[in-house]
């Protein structure tokens, strides 16, 4: 940035003024000032357009989405085993000149297809053919951010309890404050519900590496769910998987 200042921004004013002051000088007329004032204002109109494309440039540099990821929180509910949600409430900062969408990235584990919703507006995801790969959805923000302006992006993916998968997958590409999590059934009863599993393995572009146990989770009888957080590595991916 610094360099761009000095050997571009110094440049061109010093070139304007010249270029000004010399049509001023011999062309003593308000055709002559249009002109002045017309260059003045190609030159500035330059500056700022690249002062702009390279502060957006640095700004992708340090974040490959355009947004740092601050925390996520997940909540899976069924009440009566019928219906089923997955709502997702993502906690980002903006490290763009200006942003008013997010891709999110997902893989859909279940039967069927979910509806995906965010702020009441039914979504349009678009589904990668290669059954490997993450499907994704743009969800608009809802207002226009600023750099360094924080907001919560939420999005849900509602099905029928019978179509849902039981698992949630998490692909750490960059830092992530804190990932939370919670799976409420409030249709589970008994003693024997069996615990949750907080999985995770190494991604890799050409070897396929199976996952590890990292943390168990129990299930909550009074309030009929299980929760727990942790703070990601980046690098894996985490498949938080409990029994239906």
């Amino acid at each position: 940035m610094k360099d761009f200042f000095k050997n571009n921004i110094g440049y061109v004013s010093a070139v304007v003024t010249i270029v000004a002051f010399i049509i001023g000088i011999f062309f003593k007329s308000e055709a002559a000032a249009i002109a002045a004032l017309s260059m003045y204002a190609a030159g500035l109109t330059w500056l700022v357009i690249s002062i702009y494309r390279l502060f957006s440039k640095s700004m992708s540099m340090r974040s490959k989405e355009g947004f740092c990821r601050m925390a996520t929180t997940c909540v899976f509910r069924t009440e009566d085993g019928v219906k089923a949600e997955f709502e997702l409430r993502r906690f980002i900062q903006c490290k763009t000149a200006f942003m008013s969408s997010i891709k999110h990235f997902f893989k859909w584990e279940g039967s069927g297809y979910p509806q995906v919703v965010s702020n009441g507006t039914v979504l349009e995801p678009t589904i990668n053919p290669d059954s490997g790969e993450f499907d994704h959805v743009v969800i608009p923000i809802g207002k226009n951010l600023c750099y360094n302006e924080c907001e919560v992006v939420p999005v849900s993916f509602k099905s029928s309890y019978a179509d849902v998968k039981p698992v949630y997958f998490f692909k750490v590409t960059e830092q992530i404050g804190t990932i939370e999590i919670k799976v409420m059934l409030g249709h589970k009863e008994g003693e024997d519900i069996p615990d949750a599993i907080l999985y995770r393995k190494r991604f890799a572009a050409c070897t396929d590496v199976p996952y590890e146990e990292w943390h168990r989770e129990s299930f909550n009888r009074k309030f009929r769910m299980y929760e727990t957080s942790f703070t990601p590595e980046v690098g894996y991916i985490y498949k938080f998987e409990w029994t239906k």
